[in-house]
């Protein structure tokens, strides 16, 4: 969230962090750990449009971690998907590895 300009201190940003592991494991839904850290890092911050921001921004980052792993695992487990969609899964997948391959020639 600081890097949204939230402009939290380390004690509050931690409180944020426990706020919303609390809240993803013991409330009854999915969005429960967001709104909890929501509510306490827009009650700390000066900034509160910046706190929400961050939340966006660390569930897109959520999101293609979740996306990356899986398309990890199809490629290195190629007989886990029915055989009807293992060829539409190598003409998304395999394209999708190249840009990773190139970038790491340059490394």
């Amino acid at each position: 969230m600081n890097s949204a300009g939230a402009q939290l201190s380390f004690a509050a940003s931690a409180q944020c962090y426990t706020s919303g592991l609390f809240g993803a494991l013991f409330l009854p839904s999915i969005i429960g750990g967001d709104v909890a850290r929501l509510a306490v890092g827009i009650s700390r911050s000066p900034r509160p449009s910046a706190v929400i921001t961050g939340n966006v921004a660390d569930r897109f980052l959520d999101v293609a971690a979740q996306l990356t792993l899986v398309s990890l695992g199809l490629l290195l487990l190629p007989g886990s998907l029915p055989a009807p969609l293992q060829a539409p899964a190598r003409r998304v997948l395999l394209p999708a590895s190249w840009p990773p391959r190139f970038f790491s020639a340059w490394l």
